[in-house]
C-alpha cells in the first residue's frame, strides 16, 4: 500500500463531514434531541458524536439561531430548538421522505426494465 505524507498527516482527525453520515443528518439529529432543554452530553449520546463535534456543531446551530442555550438549575448548560430550528428539521425531513419516495420509484422502474429485457 502507498502512503503519501499528506495522507498520514491528517490521520485521527476527522471533521464531522468524513463520516458515513452527512451534516445535514447530524444536524438533524442534533436538533431533534433538543426538542427539550438537553445538556451537551445527553446530545453527544443520542447524536452519537463525540464532544468536540457536538460542541462545534452545537455552537454553530446557537449562531444561526436554530438553538437556544439556558443554564439548568445544577449550572450546566443545556440546549433547546428554536422555532426556526423546528422549521428546518420538519424541512428536512420532508425531504428526506421525498427523497426516499423517488428512490423506491427508481428502483421499481431499473426492476421493470431488467425484468422486460429477459
Amino acid at each position: 500500500m502507498i502512503v503519501s505524507a499528506s495522507s498520514t498527516s491528517n490521520q485521527g482527525k476527522r471533521s464531522i463531514g468524513d463520516s458515513t453520515r452527512g451534516r445535514m443528518q447530524i444536524i438533524a439529529d442534533i436538533l431533534s434531541q433538543c426538542t427539550l432543554y438537553r445538556k451537551t452530553s445527553y446530545i453527544m449520546e443520542k447524536a452519537n458524536l463525540n464532544l468536540e463535534d457536538t460542541e462545534s456543531c452545537l455552537c454553530n446551530l446557537f449562531c444561526r439561531g436554530l438553538i437556544q442555550i439556558g443554564v439548568s438549575s445544577q449550572g450546566y448548560l443545556i440546549y433547546k430548538v428554536t422555532e426556526k430550528g423546528r422549521d428546518i428539521l420538519e424541512y428536512y425531513y420532508y425531504m428526506m421522505q421525498e427523497f426516499l419516495e423517488y428512490h423506491k420509484l427508481m428502483a421499481g422502474q431499473i426492476r421493470e426494465d431488467y425484468v422486460d429485457s429477459y
